[in-house]
């Protein structure tokens, strides 16, 4: 230890005024440099947490705007139910159904018996409870515009009760013939009205094996 305070005090009372001049500017540099390191580190510490927040903002960002897409869709909506609602509030056009039986050609003609076009209509004929009878999608219907619909079941439902009449006269009771054969059927009506609202329709109609209908030809 002795040895080397000695040597450093020999060293420095060697330096002539220039390598004092030297020495300084070394350390001064030194002393530089190690700040500008220290604050490098600084700078690229606070780069690294831009770049994060930068990030997360992105992130956040995409957030707002998938929050505001499904907040517009929802808006969007809400105003289409409220028309909607509007319309159907508004919808008091009266629709009347009716139908009729083609004994020889086993077809059932539905009659939109109103001055208004129904759209998109369907039909379904059910016999007893939840016998299907058959079923169509007759499109749109104009004003007393006419759908028909053809089907051998209807022949076998005349047949039916014809045999049912026969057995229970046999059994001893009155049949009135005269009234002939008939069958029953609970027939639904669905549609769009003019003003875009859906509609629905159910009733039930007696049909007889003496029903014929006047240019049943033009509609099957």
């Amino acid at each position: 230890m002795d040895m080397f305070i000695d040597w450093l005090v020999s060293f420095i009372s060697g330096l002539q005024e220039d390598d004092w001049l030297t020495l300084a500017f070394g350390l001064s540099g030194f002393i530089v440099s190690v700040v500008a390191l220290r604050h490098s580190g600084k700078a690229n510490k606070l780069a690294e947490t831009a770049n994060s927040l930068a990030e997360k903002a992105g992130v956040e960002s995409e957030c707002a705007n998938v929050l505001a897409s499904q907040a517009n869709q929802i808006s969007r909506d809400a105003n289409a139910i409220s028309e909607r609602a509007l319309k159907v509030s508004k919808d008091y056009v009266v629709y009347r159904w009716s139908a009729q039986f083609d004994a020889d050609r086993s077809a059932i003609v539905i009659s939109n018996d109103c001055p208004y076009k129904a759209f998109d209509v369907g039909l379904l004929l059910v016999r007893g409870e939840r016998e299907l009878a058959g079923g169509k999608l007759a499109g749109d219907i104009g004003p007393f515009g006419k759908s028909a619909f053809q089907s051998s079941l209807f022949r076998d439902y005349l047949a039916e009760s014809k045999a049912v009449m026969l057995e229970a006269e046999a059994e001893g009771a009155y049949i009135d013939w005269e009234q002939g054969i008939r069958f029953d059927l609970t027939i639904y009506v669905t549609w769009t009205s003019e003003l875009g609202t859906r509609r629905s329709h159910e009733f039930k109609k007696t049909f007889g094996d003496a029903d014929r209908i006047d240019g049943i030809d033009e509609l099957l």
